[in-house]
């Protein structure tokens, strides 16, 4: 993983499957699939026009995003944790996590 940084900009366009942000820093940055749909699971909602910052990375040319928040409502929701790892991946494989005896 690289370098974290922070972006801020305005939504362009936003739906169920993807919201689109203006960074001046960096262009346009596009959060969808997974990480999107985990926002929203999370409660995140934003409006074209709001401006939101975005914590996070670029991998393989991407930027994966580990925070959205809404700089317009102050409601913000955590992707990643401080090693990348998405929020949606769950506790591991199953190791010894959770079931218990046999």
């Amino acid at each position: 993983m690289t370098e974290w940084l922070t972006v801020e900009g305005a939504v362009l366009t936003v739906d169920t499957s993807t919201m689109v942000i203006d960074a001046a820093s960096e262009g346009e940055i596009v959060v969808e699939g997974r990480p999107w749909s985990y926002a929203v699971e999370q409660g995140f909602a934003a409006q074209v026009g709001e401006e939101v910052r975005l914590v996070g990375f670029y991998e393989d040319g991407e930027f994966k995003a580990g925070q959205i928040e809404n700089l317009s409502t102050g409601l913000g929701v955590i992707l990643r944790d401080e090693s990348g790892r998405p929020g949606w991946a769950g506790n591991g494989r199953g190791q010894g996590q959770g079931q218990g005896g046999s």
